[in-house]
């Protein structure tokens, strides 16, 4: 798991660190675009910041260019859609 790797690397004296584990930008269902969304999180002190879109991951490369500038870590998620068929 990720976002566990994450969290024991964190140094001792860290004091606080915020994660969003679960943010839609606008590649699927969200109102935010990626870097917009970065800039928010940047601005209530997100450190970790989860991009979970349904069924594309196409939001990462500009999240991660947004999150250079302001020493956010992106953790990368997707929500595949699926059709349940019995047999």
């Amino acid at each position: 798991n990720i976002t566990l790797n994450i969290v024991s690397s964190l140094p001792k004296s860290a004091d606080k660190f915020l994660f969003e584990l679960h943010s839609h930008p606008t590649c699927s269902d969200g109102l935010l675009s990626p870097s917009t969304l970065v800039e928010l999180a940047h601005q209530n002190g997100v450190k970790f910041l989860a991009f979970t879109d349904h069924d594309t991951l196409s939001g990462i490369p500009e999240a991660v260019e947004a999150a250079q500038k302001f020493s956010i870590k992106i953790i990368p998620r997707v929500e595949i859609s699926t059709i349940f068929s019995p047999r």
